[in-house]
Formats: C-alpha cells, sequence, structure tokens
C-alpha cells in the first residue's frame, strides 16, 4: 500500500479517516461531516472518488452491490468479510468509528429506510437541517428526491446541491411526474 497523497487527505482530520485494505483495493473513507469516499488499486496513487453502500442501523459498509432482493447475500458482500486483515477486531472497531462519526439523530433519520443512506447522509449535509426535516415529515418524498436519479435515469445532477434544492421547493406532484409516477 502506497502512502495517501497530501492532495486529497491533508485538508481531512486524521481522526475522521478511516483506511480499509482488501486484495486488490484500498479504500479511504472520511466519516461526518467531510463524508467523502476514495477507492484506489492497492499499489497506484490513482483514487477515485466514490460511495459506498451503507447500512447505519447494523454498521454494515458494503463493498459490492449485491442483486436486489437477496438479503441473505448481504454479508457476503460486507467490506468486513472482504479486508486483508491481521486483526479482525481493530477492522471492526474501525468500522464502528467511521460510523460513531454520524451525530445520532441523522442515524435515526435515515435508518428508517431500506437503502441509500450514503445518499441521504450526503443530502444532508449538502442541504443541513431543512433536509432532516424533511425526512422527518415526508419520508417518502425524501426518499423519491434522493433517489430520483435512480428512479429516472433521464434525470441529471450536474449539480446536486442546486437539484435538491429545487426539488425540495417544487411541487411533489410535479417532482412525482419527473420520476415517472402518474
Amino acid at each position: 500500500m502506497l502512502p495517501l497523497p497530501k492532495s486529497l487527505f491533508a485538508s481531512i482530520e486524521k481522526s475522521n479517516l478511516f483506511t480499509f485494505l482488501t486484495g486488490e483495493y484500498q479504500f479511504v473513507l472520511a466519516g461526518y461531516p467531510t463524508w467523502k469516499a476514495y477507492v484506489s488499486y492497492r499499489n497506484s496513487n490513482l483514487w477515485v472518488e466514490s460511495f459506498f453502500r451503507i447500512d447505519v442501523g447494523k454498521k454494515n459498509i458494503f463493498f459490492t452491490n449485491p442483486k436486489p432482493n437477496i438479503k441473505d447475500e448481504l454479508n457476503d458482500h460486507s467490506l468486513l468479510n472482504q479486508l486483508v486483515k491481521s486483526d479482525i477486531e481493530i477492522e471492526r472497531q474501525k468500522i464502528a468509528a467511521f460510523f460513531s462519526t454520524i451525530p445520532a439523530d441523522i442515524v435515526q433519520a435515515v435508518s428508517q429506510y431500506p437503502d441509500s443512506h450514503w445518499e441521504f447522509i450526503e443530502s444532508i449535509i449538502l442541504l443541513g437541517p431543512d433536509f432532516l426535516s424533511l425526512i422527518n415529515t415526508n419520508p417518502v418524498y425524501a426518499y423519491i428526491v434522493v433517489n430520483s436519479k435512480r428512479i429516472n435515469p433521464s434525470i441529471r445532477l450536474l449539480n446536486p446541491t442546486l437539484v435538491l434544492k429545487n426539488m425540495i421547493m417544487t411541487k411533489q406532484k410535479e417532482v412525482l411526474g419527473l420520476c415517472g409516477f402518474p
């Protein structure tokens, strides 16, 4: 594993960086409120910003996207099961420490959803307490807003903050129409 490039990680507090190694890859996750993830091949210094599928309730990070509707196989895709580790307990503690950076009210709000936890937390960081309030008052609408691109791939998020703000301010009926609902 090569040292982390200062150009990417210098501005992030070291206590908020969590590094994991698999046979092929190295991952760096920056906890809340930075909320970034980077992946690189183990012996490369070329890093790509990414996002992970996470479950904040179960405190699990998934390495790959499992096939839909196959709950039994989720544990096979857990990052913990893919890690090159000398001490599994240290890796568990790093994963727990990553999740402990997320405020309890956000964990509670996001846990009600079956997926998209990474995206919800990212949206809360981008939009602030207004989006957290939307999650708590209208969870179905918040889910549609966060997953609008997945629901209708023709929706392009060139400026995610602006698009999310506009979607929150737009009438629900219009947003549902954009996503292909009657």
